[in-house]
């Protein structure tokens, strides 16, 4: 077996203060992990900027439409 690591120099490893980190164009929603209905996974739920939408960051599926009206509809007792 042929260990690459050996091979390597501290040239070959990046500095931290030349690493760009990227800039994540959403917020997260959930301050905690919950499962997506849609494909199982463990998510926070994104909010991309511009939207209104609460998104899965594994599969993408919308989790929650936060300016859907129908979701404010007042509900009638029946009794």
């Amino acid at each position: 077996m042929i260990c690459h690591f050996r091979e390597k120099q501290m040239s070959d490893v990046p500095n931290l203060d030349d690493v760009v980190l990227k800039d994540r164009s959403y917020h997260r929603f959930y301050k905690g992990f919950i499962e997506c209905d849609f494909c199982g996974q463990q998510t926070r739920g994104r909010v991309y900027s511009g939207s209104h939408k609460v998104q899965c960051g594994a599969c993408h599926a919308v989790l929650l439409d936060i300016c859907d009206q129908s979701q404010f509809k007042p509900m009638i007792m029946v009794g």
